[in-house]
């Protein structure tokens, strides 16, 4: 297991503190996680080292190498169509292991009046302790007013009612789409993970619709890991 050493000028370097004590106190750099995983076969928890292909930094927490920020993106929009039934987002889903995160849906829906949007969670690992907070326009939604890419607008309007509440990680919570426009939905969870396990969001029409209810691909999460005070 690494350490920490301060040299005094003069002191001898032996070889078995370049392992235990220098590498550990180095931060490796290397071109791709390629070039990483060739040149370090047996990585040791807590080992952090730089991308360039990414220019982030990943540390081994003794199963993965893990970013402390990441963005994962909708690839392409995803339509439900008469069905109540939550399914799984296709691209909406993030491997935790044991650690403590943040994690931010911001979702873009659009839909009909009646068929509107209801989300939750899921997660195949081990939670010690979960926080969720979700925002956006109720059921009662008629009118999103809102811009598009290179189109912003000044302000955005529901008609209606926008609620911000708390919810069980797996409760089916509904938010309203109005017919045209987009609305925007944002969850925040917090989650102590203690199993490593894949967190994904899952998603279904509020009531069945022969509209179809969408996902765009500017949905995405931002998924952080952080440490509690020391």
């Amino acid at each position: 297991m690494g350490g920490y050493k301060q040299w005094a000028d003069g002191d001898a370097l032996l070889p078995s503190e370049i392992d235990e004590f220098l590498m550990g106190q180095t931060r490796m750099r290397f071109a791709s996680a390629a070039a990483r995983d060739a040149a370090i076969t047996s990585p040791v928890e807590g080992m952090t080292v730089f991308l360039a292909t990414t220019g982030m930094e990943y540390t081994y927490d003794g199963t993965y190498w893990a970013a402390r920020l990441r963005r994962i993106k909708k690839t392409a929009a995803q339509p439900v169509t008469s069905s109540i039934a939550v399914v799984d987002d296709l691209h909406l889903k993030a491997t935790l292991t044991p650690g403590t995160y943040f994690v931010d849906a911001w979702l873009h829906a659009t839909g009909s009046t009646t068929g509107d949007i209801k989300v939750t969670w899921t997660f195949s690992g081990t939670l010690t302790d979960s926080a969720r907070i979700g925002t956006g326009p109720t059921r009662t939604t008629t009118q999103v007013e809102g811009g598009s890419v290179g189109s912003p607008v000044t302000a955005a309007v529901t008609v209606g009612v926008n609620r911000s509440s708390a919810h069980f990680l797996t409760s089916e919570v509904p938010y309203g789409t109005d017919g045209s426009s987009t609305s925007g939905i944002h969850e925040h969870l917090s989650l102590d993970v203690s199993g490593t396990g894949v967190l994904k969001l899952r998603w279904a029409q509020e009531s069945s619709s022969g509209t179809a209810t969408n996902l765009s691909a500017a949905s995405h999460l931002r998924v952080e890991r952080v440490a509690e005070d020391a």
